[in-house]
């Protein structure tokens, strides 16, 4: 082998080292972009949302809870308007949007703490979900509840028509209101509050009986009264003997004769 391809092969070797030395550079430089990079934060976690067959959960007895779980109302579905076609039914309702799970979270908390029989705590608990959250009518109810049990009539008011408000078609906070307007001597409105929750939901059984009581001692409407007592029976049927004994002293009443007081039914 002469000296000058002897000369070439060890420029070849040198150049092939060099090549390898700069590959190496730029994969640690990449690695090094990637240590000193900006890291991504994971996506957040959905929250869950239970299948549409899944069972309800069964509703509490409202005279220690009004609602167990906070329920917004339902959206409107989008109307689609078509020139030229015929009137169409209304579209169905949207079911709502789930709620966030730190909300039913703290909901629950509260529950736990008025079914628990700790009063102030769990007043002081709806009030902070409302400060978050002042759009949840359940969280006014039960703390209207709360006020209401505690002789707070005034206060009990201001939650209550508050929940009626943002949840109409809710007749148990509706029943609530009429109760606590009623022991406030406004039988006009707790009349009216009853009604309001009969439209919404006409098979409300505790509605139906304190809108008796209320028509038959307080506003003298008999034939009203007879009404929504009768209805209470059907509704009712473990209480049905009571009302019955209460229909026929209606019926048999003399005009001057004492009211005797009833509890309503919350």
């Amino acid at each position: 082998m002469s000296r000058a391809d002897r000369r070439s092969q060890a420029m070849a070797r040198v150049v092939r080292g060099g090549i390898a030395a700069f590959a190496v550079g730029m994969a640690g430089l990449v690695s090094g972009c990637a240590m000193f990079a900006k890291p991504v934060a994971p996506p957040p976690a959905a929250v869950a949302v239970p299948a549409a067959s899944a069972p309800a959960a069964s509703a509490p007895d409202i005279a220690s809870v009004v609602a167990a779980l906070p329920e917004p109302e339902p959206r409107a579905a989008p109307a689609q308007a078509s020139l030229g076609a015929e009137p169409q039914q209304p579209p169905p309702a949207l079911p709502p949007p789930p709620l966030p799970a730190a909300v039913q979270q703290a909901f629950a908390a509260a529950v736990a703490l008025q079914r628990a029989g700790r009063a102030d705590e769990a007043a002081s608990a709806w009030k902070a979900l409302l400060r978050e959250h002042p759009e949840l009518a359940g969280a006014h109810a039960n703390l209207g509840l709360l006020h209401r049990k505690a002789g707070r009539l005034d206060e009990a008011i201001v939650a209550l028509e508050r929940a009626v408000q943002l949840s109409p078609r809710q007749a148990a906070f509706s029943n609530q209101f009429g109760i606590a307007l009623r022991q406030a001597g406004r039988f006009a409105q707790a009349r009216q509050a009853y009604e309001q929750g009969l439209a919404a939901q006409p098979e409300h059984a505790a509605s139906h009986f304190n809108l008796a009581i209320l028509l038959d001692l307080y506003l003298g409407d008999r034939d009203a009264a007879l009404t929504h007592y009768q209805r209470a029976q059907v509704l009712l049927p473990e209480q049905a003997p009571q009302v019955q004994r209460w229909v026929a002293e209606l019926k048999n009443r003399k005009p001057d004769a004492p009211l005797a007081l009833r509890k309503e039914k919350e």
